[in-house]
């Protein structure tokens, strides 16, 4: 994602030409990379500029193919071509010059396009524009946020439009902007209503001819989003380390021991080993969830009875965790056109994730049953169960509980994600059902007999 100061120039850059974009007193308020390499500037610095200093004759408006000179920032003449529209946006009267320099295509009117390639641009980005005078009042808005009624914002200033935390700091940013002149940016958190938004805002003073600063343009992109994502990062950073911490530490215990000893230790050697395989564990966890959140989760089907494939995991889930008393209920066979690999890790991810939230000596029930067009595998354990806030979490990748994390349980929070990707791959759905805390919970997954064609 571009920097804050790029990201208008990046928006103007999808037009193919050079563009300037001059108020009704021939100021520029916009102007595109192109149009910066037109007239060898940087593009940030035609703004506030008059347009008649860089072509010096006056232009008819809503004409095709005006040949014309120009004027580099060199002083060095150009001969180009320019086209002139007209156009009215939010109640300001704007002028969009389209130039290239002569000897170039001349393939008809292109402004109305490259016009409405702006404002699409705008539109489909988080982006708020606007100029304000001395009074704060604004003069000019495009792509008002749905909190900002910006439409009705002429002559108005942002305290007269909405209130909350953050008002006052943007108006006093822009107070600043107007005294000093110069450039600035500035992250504003707001407090809207029932949601609190972050705005990158960057804002530009513009002069007249005598240098005098008149108005401010600010440009307000929304970041919110990207610093959820941010937060999200830290935390997943945090947890993949507070995770990967206790094997690693664990097998260097173990091969600390054993080079104290300096022989031979079966019982350090199968710690190290049952250490490594938990860590490849979460290694292939994580390569699931990227290839399930990207599309790309491969799957090879093929006919087997479901029955004695989930009898496998519940033996060995068993013998792993003798706390626990697993029963399994199933009968005849059930046979179906399914990833076998995959569905044992759908069945061993379910069934590790009641072990794991269920108190010891407490039963753990699987079914498996069958109808005429699907089978259906349940778990149910006699747990701490789940609220409705934790449906919402339990399904999401790195989603955990707060009874989970407040009870300490390990664990990154992608077997649930993980499984629900797979059985869907399969054209499957997995659900939850509970009572509610403390009352145990369900979940239940189905395969289809007729699988998606991709996987005939």
């Amino acid at each position: 994602m571009p920097s804050t100061a790029e990201f208008p120039a990046t928006l103007l850059d999808v037009l193919p030409d050079a563009l300037v974009v001059t108020d009704d007193e021939h100021w520029i308020v916009f102007a595109n990379q192109g149009a910066g390499e037109l007239f060898g500037y940087p593009a940030e610095d035609l703004v506030g500029l008059s347009i008649l200093t860089l072509l010096p004759q006056p232009l008819p408006e809503n004409r095709d193919g005006i040949s014309c000179r120009a004027w580099r920032s060199d002083r060095t003449e150009l001969e180009v071509l320019a086209t002139v529209r007209t156009a009215e946006v939010d109640g300001a009267r704007l002028r969009l010059v389209s130039l290239r320099p002569a000897g170039s295509r001349t393939d008809g009117p292109i402004v109305e396009e490259e016009a409405e390639l702006f404002r699409r641009a705008l539109r489909s980005s988080p982006v708020v524009v606007g100029t304000v005078d001395r009074d704060l009042r604004y003069t000019w808005v495009y792509n008002p946020h749905p909190h900002f009624p910006l439409e009705q914002a002429i002559g108005k200033r942002d305290d007269e439009l909405t209130s909350g935390e953050g008002v006052e700091e943007l108006m006093a940013f822009k107070r600043e902007v107007l005294a000093t002149g110069e450039h600035g940016e500035r992250t504003i958190e707001f407090h809207l209503r029932d949601e609190i938004r972050t705005y990158e805002i960057v804002a530009t003073p513009i002069t007249n001819e005598h240098g005098e600063v008149i108005e401010v343009t600010t440009v307000s992109i929304d970041t919110s989003h990207l610093r959820r994502m941010m937060r999200f990062q830290r935390e997943f950073v945090g947890m993949i380390a507070h995770d990967l911490r206790q094997p690693i530490t664990a097998v260097q215990i173990w091969a600390e021991r054993m080079l104290r000893q300096r022989a031979y230790d079966e019982l350090a050697l199968e710690e190290i080993v049952a250490q490594t395989h938990r860590l490849g564990r979460m290694v292939e966890d994580l390569l699931d969830t990227t290839a399930i959140e990207s599309g790309n989760l491969q799957l090879h089907p093929g006919r087997f009875d479901l029955v004695p494939v989930v009898r496998y995991v519940v033996d060995y889930t068993s013998d792993l965790s003798r706390m626990h008393r697993i029963q399994l209920e199933a009968r005849g066979q059930v046979l179906g056109h399914w990833d076998q690999g995959r569905v044992i890790q759908v069945v061993e991810n379910i069934l590790v994730n009641a072990i794991k939230y269920s108190p010891p000596d407490s039963e753990i029930r699987v079914q498996v049953t069958a109808d005429d067009g699907a089978a259906t595998v349940s778990v149910t354990d006699q747990g701490m169960g789940l609220s409705a806030e934790d449906m919402t979490l339990i399904f999401d990748c790195f989603g955990r509980t707060p009874a989970a994390r407040k009870g300490g349980v390990n664990g990154l929070g992608l077997g649930l994600c993980i499984a629900r990707g797979i059985v869907e791959a399969h054209g499957g759905r997995l659900t939850a059902s509970s009572e509610g805390p403390g009352t145990g919970s369900t979940f239940s997954f189905t395969l289809p007999f007729q699988p998606p064609s991709r996987l005939i």
